[in-house]
């Protein structure tokens, strides 16, 4: 009896370099993109703004003057909403809020929208960015003396809509 040795044309899969590095790379893609896309999806921020957003764009067929509750159109549950005054630092926004976060932005420049929701001591939402941008304007009104920033809570939310250059917005009222 002979005993013959089984050959293979590639040995790749023998070299002990498993995975391919191609391989690898595909499935560390996928894994990012993955990520990415849960981000996008489940991040209670992200899904938070693109909730209000929505909700702000609603009021662009709603008539000027009209009164509402901030926090009847907020999709997300909100303990009080805050805006700081241009170029304030994160740091002292933190302060204030009693919250670290790195996603609280700090506004550059006078025209800026800025609006950080807080849930129980948890940053709920935060946008800031330009009102063309994001397509409506939200105006607290002027703090108190002294303070650098406006503060409202759901049981003081009433609001006016109004349009400004064909971009929906609402003023605070200050609780009449």
């Amino acid at each position: 009896m002979s005993c013959n040795k089984i050959e293979f044309e590639s040995k790749d899969h023998l070299s002990g370099e498993w995975p391919h590095p191609a391989i690898l790379a595909a499935l560390c893609g996928i894994l990012i993109l993955a990520g990415v896309a849960i981000g996008y999806f489940v991040d209670p921020l992200k899904v938070n703004s693109r909730g209000f957003t929505k909700a702000m764009e609603e009021l662009a067929d709603v008539e000027d003057g009209t009164e509402v509750r901030f926090s009847d159109i907020t999709p997300f549950e909100w303990d009080r909403v805050y805006t700081f005054d241009p170029y304030v630092s994160r740091e002292e926004i933190e302060k204030t809020l009693g919250i670290e976060n790195r996603r609280i932005k700090e506004t550059v420049n006078e025209g800026m929208e800025q609006l950080i929701f807080v849930k129980d001591k948890e940053l709920v939402c935060s946008i800031t960015g330009y009102s063309s941008s994001l397509g409506w304007y939200v105006d607290l009104g002027l703090g108190e003396d002294g303070k650098n920033y406006r503060m409202v809570e759901p049981a003081d939310d009433e609001m006016t809509v109004g349009h400004e250059g064909g971009i929906p917005g609402l003023v605070f009222e200050g609780g009449k």
